[in-house]
């Protein structure tokens, strides 16, 4: 009998004929599965999302995370297609004739124009069953206009249903979700604060994304704890095979990064970093505040992956972040920082079951110091560490049957704050806030069915189970009062992992596909979410000193019910896609704040919250235009996002319990992007941003009270700051075009905002003597020009 192998094949090896299996096996009739995986030629990782496709059957899959693919096909002869967006096509001829692997093996496609990729849907965006999934080539968007350099969340804000509240914000706002409704994911592990320069720049070097994955809509049951979206970023592998990098200069940052084997196919490293040297900017800028500060940010990402053998591997990778900002000659001082590590083992049961099992950990913490005045000089301390044992499997049933389930277990520890002297003046008396404490667990499984050549489902089922614990207290308020120290009946001690309060509950999900020609599909999808932790802010604007807090006894759990419908249509070809979606999400347990709110160094910050229930729903239109000299995007989203309180006592009352829009309700956005290439060295970009201004509260009349003068303001949110435009424009030039030389490099040249137009960030007013001033404020209110240099080897 002959040994069985593994075999390999690709583009270069295209219209060969390979035998897989043992050809002793004298049985020709029957089934046997052919499996293996999908892999980069040059760098050996992974090809996430390629189909491949028996054409004389008419059978088909796609690769998973891993690059594994899995088809049960009859023992003969067969025409095997593999096709993934950016590489050459694999055509092979396959003689099965039992049980057998065949890696593939993709080269990377040039074509004429580098374009920027965006995939409306995971595999096709007619034929997935996924809805409101985004996802963008990495590798392709360094052509957007940027300041200084690539900026994978600024990118995503091109794309319809995400938007943010203001320039130069931490955090982006999706169908209508608060920024902390979002879960950001870099290699499986959450990213607290995902920004650096208090908002400026994204928190990851795009260089060394992988996959960029945003669920908007029908989130996989294996992701949960957020209410809006899900951004999963995954960082790619060490080079298996040669030595490479790339690297960037600009006016404000500079970046690196190197990657090379160890064990040539087996183990590899990759190391980045990036640094910024943004001081000189800051003069320019028109707000004083902001003209009299000093800030820098540094980041570092290390990753090894080690192919043990074909059925086991693991991965250790690691991101390291530190942001400082100083205010008035270093009176006034903010540093924040992330910590993130994830070890991972995957194994392969057999070409059926696959497992991977991940070990994480992420911290978050920050610091603000103010020395100004001696006597009152301090230092404030928080932190979030969080703990995450997740095992992830999925079985290839039958090519109509794929099945996903697992188990997530996660342990938060977190210290609201801590109140210290600065110096040894200072009067400031310490107080800690008693750290908080929790476990979160999970179950989940979910199948997609291929029902028949029209109609799929995938169905998934999660199940939380959330336990708040000690040590630590229990505040209990008298019911059928407002919560309020006044209230405030008792105080309960728990010791270390007694259960203080217990939520669960489970989260269905559903969506299904239906083509109604090779061109159109029709799709609809029902999805319920649970978020236990909830950002503490009540600016509009997410910032690096907002806490996160976790659900207890007396904060209540977020839910969202969301319902979506999308239509898809194909032209030409696929080099024009169209997706028309339109949805409704209901939620409960939203947070808003009081008047005046203190949420910092608060240990009875439940005092100052209001519960409120709120409706979202919109339209979202794509447009795309995938190939050609001149191709890009168009996209408009029509959403709205209302609130409502249902508190029975005033100070719990927000408009007197009517409907009122959201800080971040932003009904009209329209993005557009274009790149036309000229030649093969020298392309044009541009971007066009419109949206709607957000709502805001003003002050409408004066009145005396007691010899005092004070304001009294609009209901909550009645006006709206002026509408958003920005037009930005980008020249690129790529070096020469020799595939030989070590040193392949480009150039671009960026105009942020090149009309100049004074985008309101915030309004603020001031009231002098019998008056009152309203002063608008924008961060970047004139055209902001930026070179860059970008290389790779």
């Amino acid at each position: 009998q002959e040994e069985e192998k593994t075999s390999e094949a690709g583009s270069r090896e295209n219209n060969m004929v390979v035998d897989i299996g043992s050809k002793a096996n004298t049985r020709r009739s029957g089934q046997a599965i052919l499996s293996g995986r999908v892999m980069d030629r040059h760098s050996r990782e992974p090809v996430i999302g390629a189909t491949v496709y028996a054409e004389d059957t008419g059978t088909g899959t796609v690769s998973n995370a891993s690059g594994n693919y899995y088809l049960k096909l009859t023992k003969g002869t067969h025409r095997i297609i593999v096709r993934c967006i950016g590489k050459k096509d694999v055509n092979l001829t396959v003689n099965l004739f039992s049980d057998g692997e065949l890696n593939i093996l993709m080269d990377e496609k040039v074509t004429e124009l580098k374009a920027v990729e965006v995939t409306a849907q995971k595999y096709h965006n007619i034929e997935s069953t996924q809805m409101g999934l985004n996802r963008i080539d990495t590798k392709m968007m360094a052509r957007i206009p940027k300041i200084g350099e690539t900026d994978v969340l600024k990118v995503s804000l091109l794309l319809p249903g995400v938007q943010s509240v203001g320039e130069g914000t931490t955090g982006f706002n999706v169908r209508g979700g608060n920024a902390d409704q979002n879960l950001i994911l870099l290699d499986k592990a959450p990213v607290f604060n995902p920004s650096h320069l208090m908002g400026f720049f994204s928190a990851f070097n795009a260089d060394i994304i992988r996959d960029f994955e945003l669920h908007k809509s029908v989130v996989p049951a294996k992701m949960g704890g957020r209410l809006s979206s899900v951004l999963d970023l995954t960082v790619k592998n060490g080079n298996k095979t040669a030595f490479s990098g790339h690297g960037g200069v600009s006016p404000l940052t500079g970046n690196f990064e190197v990657e090379a084997p160890i064990v040539k196919e087996k183990l590899s490293f990759l190391v980045s970093g990036r640094s910024t040297y943004s001081n000189w900017i800051l003069k320019h800028i028109k707000n004083p505040a902001i003209r009299k500060s000093e800030a820098s940010f540094n980041d570092f990402n290390v990753k090894l992956d080690y192919e043990l053998n074909k059925n086991n591997s693991v991965s250790i990778s690691g991101y390291f972040s530190d942001d400082y900002f100083y205010k008035n000659n270093r009176d006034t001082s903010y540093y924040y920082g992330n910590r993130i590590t994830n070890i991972e083992w995957k194994h392969r049961f057999s070409p059926q079951l696959h497992m991977s099992n991940n070990l994480i950990y992420s911290n978050y913490k920050f610091s603000l110091g103010d020395k100004a005045d001696a006597g009152s000089a301090y230092n404030m301390n928080y932190y979030i560490d969080y703990y995450e044992q997740r095992s992830d499997f999925t079985y290839f049933w039958t090519n109509n049957h794929l099945l996903n389930f697992g188990i997530s277990n996660v342990y938060y520890d977190m210290l609201p704050g801590e109140l210290k002297a600065l110096g040894n003046e200072s009067l400031i008396k310490k107080k800690t806030i008693e750290n908080e404490h929790a476990l979160r667990n999970a179950i989940y499984v979910s199948d997609e069915y291929k029902v028949n050549n029209r109609l799929t489902i995938n169905g998934g089922l999660r199940f939380s189970l959330y336990n708040y614990v000690g040590p630590g207290s229990a505040f209990v308020y008298r019911t059928g009062l407002p919560t309020d120290l006044s209230t405030l009946k008792d105080t309960l001690t728990y010791d270390r992992l007694k259960s203080i309060k217990t939520y669960s509950g489970l989260e269905p999900r559903i969506s299904a596909r239906y083509l109604l020609s090779k061109n159109l599909s029709v799709k609809m999808g029902y999805a319920r979410m649970k978020q236990y932790i909830h950002i503490m802010s009540n600016t509009f604007s997410v910032s690096p000193t907002d806490t996160w807090k976790l659900s207890d006894n007396n904060i209540s759990p977020q839910i969202a019910d969301q319902f979506s419908l999308g239509f898809y249509r194909n032209f030409k070809s696929s080099i024009y896609e169209t997706s028309f979606e339109v949805y409704y999400k209901r939620l409960q347990g939203l947070k808003d704040y009081k008047v005046a709110a203190t949420l910092l160094m608060n240990e009875h910050v439940e005092t100052e919250i209001i519960d409120t229930r709120g409706k979202a729903y919109g339209v979202e239109v794509l447009l795309r235009k995938t190939m050609g000299k001149l191709n890009g995007w168009l996209s408009y989203t029509y959403s709205r996002i209302l609130e409502k309180s249902d508190g029975i006592y005033t100070e719990e009352k927000i408009n007197n319990n009517q409907w009122f829009p959201a800080i971040y309700d932003k009904p009209h956005s329209l993005a557009f992007v274009g790149n036309y290439r000229f030649s093969r060295r020298f392309s044009v970009s541009t971007d066009v941003v419109y949206s709607t201004g957000r709502p805001i509260t003003y002050p409408v009349a004066r009145y005396r009270f007691r010899n005092g003068t004070f304001l009294n303001y609009s209901r909550r949110n009645e006006y709206r700051v002026d509408d958003y435009f920005r037009w930005d424009i980008s020249l690129n030039l790529d070096g020469n075009l020799k595939v030989n030389q070590f040193l392949h490099s480009y150039w671009s040249l960026s105009v942020y905002n090149i009309t100049g137009r004074n985008n309101i960030y915030s309004v603020y007013f001031i009231s002098k003597e019998n008056s009152t001033q309203g002063y608008k404020m924008s961060i970047f209110a004139e055209p902001i020009v930026t070179l860059s240099y970008n290389f790779r080897f």
